[in-house]
């Protein structure tokens, strides 16, 4: 399912590396106990994620396979952050 307000543009990224490329050598070096992502969106980079994890999204569309312990919250960060953050 496509959204037109969220146009893959929005995703477009300029420089030497891909920004997923950059997060899986980041994730690959630094091992983090817990990961947060806002702006999912298809869940490519969250599902770079080994550990447990949160990502949030107000239309997300995953079609990444996700590890166990991964967490989608469909909401703004700001109601993420009121409602669901401890």
């Amino acid at each position: 399912m496509e959204n037109s307000e969220y146009p893959p543009q929005a995703e477009a990224t300029s420089g030497e590396a891909p920004y997923v490329a950059t997060l899986a050598r980041l994730h690959a070096e630094l091992k983090p106990e817990f990961y947060l992502e806002t702006g999912v969106r298809h869940g490519a980079s969250l599902s770079l994620a080994h550990c447990p994890a949160v990502g949030i999204d107000p239309i997300p569309e995953i079609t990444m396979p996700l590890a166990e312990g991964v967490r989608v919250f469909a909401c703004t960060s700001d109601d993420f952050f009121d409602l669901h953050a401890d």
